[in-house]
């Protein structure tokens, strides 16, 4: 079903990965082999939609302080539209503090990459920064894209 990584930039997962029951946040993505920094560990495919689509889920919620359970897994796209990635892609727990993984759209595929922001250990679990933008380059202290 999944690939090893092709040339083209088309959708895969690593068989380093695997997603599991997560102590703090009830599944994530954990690392099963080593990962090497900047390693691709995934490019998901996703679902666009219109964000006014939220909204009016949101909206038919009895509680109105309730969001709609789409909400937590949809990420932010171009023109005013929202992505649910596919694979592994929503599974990837949030840390405000130490993520180990970075991601980047790729709007041509339509497509998330997740890359490795260090080397991550057999047993990690994977973790974002949800409020990551597409446009955001992040640097290590040496200067390099991480």
């Amino acid at each position: 079903m999944f690939k090893d990584p092709p040339k083209n930039n088309t959708w895969f997962i690593s068989k380093k990965i695997e997603v599991r029951e997560s102590s703090l946040h009830g599944v994530g993505v954990f690392a099963i082999a080593p990962i090497d920094k900047y390693e691709i560990i995934e490019c998901a495919p996703v679902l666009l939609f219109h964000q006014d689509t939220i909204l009016q889920l949101e909206s038919s919620m009895v509680k109105r302080w309730q969001t709609h359970v789409l909400h937590d897994y949809v990420f932010g796209w171009v023109d005013a539209q929202v992505a649910i990635a596919w694979g592994y892609g929503s599974l990837y727990n949030h840390s405000n503090d130490d993520p180990n993984v970075f991601y980047r759209m790729h709007l041509d595929l339509p497509g998330i990459e997740y890359i490795a922001k260090r080397n991550i250990e057999e047993g990690e679990e994977l973790w974002i920064h949800y409020r990551h933008s597409e446009r955001k380059i992040d640097f290590d202290i040496a200067g390099g894209m991480i």
